[in-house]
């Protein structure tokens, strides 16, 4: 009885749209986290190497 007066939200294409954008946001957040410690564990070592060249 109750499931007639409530609305799958999933069933309305916006929110979809909107629950795919929220979930592929979110693993381009892990992702860029991944990448700029990465990014910054790089720039560590070339800092380290320019140094030591010197």
């Amino acid at each position: 009885m109750v499931s007639e007066h409530t609305i799958n939200l999933l069933s309305i294409p916006i929110y979809q749209q909107m629950a795919r954008i929220f979930y592929v946001d979110r693993c381009m957040v892990k992702w860029a986290g991944m990448l700029l410690s990465e990014h910054n564990e790089q720039m560590k070592e070339k800092e380290v190497k320019s140094n030591g060249a010197r």
